[in-house]
């Protein structure tokens, strides 16, 4: 079962931007980082917790299944089934989106096919949440870019497709009663961000390296304590 928000280790000023109701009209939410970042755990929780929060209907594609997601959630239910194969990945998006699902959940992009579908996905209307194997966002940004031309399409599509980039790692730190769950997190919001224009536009134009700022600038006031009254 997907663990809760609260135990996440994100910051709540994150955890409520990742929440709000900026992302209802579709976007990709990408969660990246290496093998054993608690990628998997992080997306599973965001889609449970909107589950609750909006209702609707989420459909997962995933290769294996990681963390136990079918049934309801509040109001909300999600369906998942898992792909033989990473090639399977494009072709299941496309099944899933004529029964018009408000979540779509790609386990992980490793295909430029399954890129494709996700960025279309997010492009539509829909909420589209993966994760991603890379170093940091803007790593996972242009290797995204890349999966997107192999397929023919234009990169800029990123700009209109992003919703949220969130970056992180995972350690472990001795606690007296059990090991504490310790994540650093790199977050990139785009949808409700008062800069989501300027940022949009750098990503069509994929001056990845131009969004070092805004990042910046987000970790103070999402991660920072004290920093919450800063505007996203």
């Amino acid at each position: 079962t997907p663990m809760p928000v609260e135990r996440l280790g994100y910051p709540a000023e994150l955890i409520k931007s990742l929440l709000s109701d900026a992302f209802t009209g579709g976007g990709l939410i990408l969660f990246t980082g290496a093998t054993g970042s608690g990628k998997s755990t992080s997306l599973a929780s965001i889609l449970a917790a909107r589950l609750k929060l909006f209702g609707g209907v989420a459909w997962t594609a995933e290769n294996p299944v990681e963390t136990l997601l079918h049934g309801t959630h509040g109001s909300g239910v999600c369906y998942q089934t898992e792909v033989p194969r990473d090639e399977d990945f494009g072709m299941a998006i496309q099944r899933m989106l004529r029964g018009a699902p408000n979540i779509i959940v790609i386990g992980e992009i490793r295909s430029a096919k399954a890129a494709a579908q996700a960025v279309l996905a997010g492009t539509s209307g829909h909420l589209v949440l993966s994760t991603l194997h890379a170093n940091d966002i803007q790593s996972a940004l242009h290797r995204l870019k890349s999966m997107l031309v192999h397929e023919g399409l234009d990169g800029a599509f990123l700009g209109d497709a992003m919703g949220a980039v969130l970056h992180q790692s995972m350690s472990y730190a001795r606690a007296p009663d059990r090991n504490r769950r310790v994540v650093t997190v790199s977050p990139l919001i785009v949808a409700g961000s008062r800069n989501a224009t300027a940022i949009r536009a750098h990503m069509r134009g994929g001056e990845f390296h131009q969004l070092s700022s805004e990042i910046e600038r987000q970790k103070r006031v999402l991660l920072i304590p004290g920093q919450a009254g800063g505007m996203l």
